[in-house]
């Protein structure tokens, strides 16, 4: 699949809508890959509703990532989420049972703000 490339357009169907913004990525991979048949050319919609969870940490189980929220199907946020949350658990992770419910409150918080 080396000769493959996956190109993506991410609209709000508030300002386009799905046949505008076909034709946005057809005329874009016309103009970067002139060499490019009409043909070839495959579409996928997704539609997403972005949002993400009141809380992160409960109990003993915390959501990272896409489980903890979901804002653009770009994958550099996502990374970015997973980076941050693992790194605040490892510094945050109370060594007693008994600060769990604080630390997770505490995480909870700072996380809510993130998104």
């Amino acid at each position: 699949m080396q000769y493959r490339r996956g190109v993506g357009l991410v609209y709000c169907s508030q300002f386009t809508n799905e046949e505008q913004a076909k034709q946005v990525l057809i005329d874009y991979v016309r103009e970067r890959y002139p060499s490019a048949q009409d043909a070839e050319l495959s579409f996928r919609t997704l539609s997403f509703e972005p949002g993400y969870r009141s809380q992160f940490w409960v109990k003993n189980c915390l959501s990272l990532g896409m489980s903890s929220g979901f804002v653009e199907p770009l994958e550099a946020s996502a990374i970015a989420m997973v980076e941050l949350g693992l790194r605040m658990l490892c510094e945050a992770f109370p060594h007693n049972k008994k600060h769990m419910e604080i630390v997770s409150k505490r995480y909870n918080s700072r996380f809510a703000y993130r998104w």
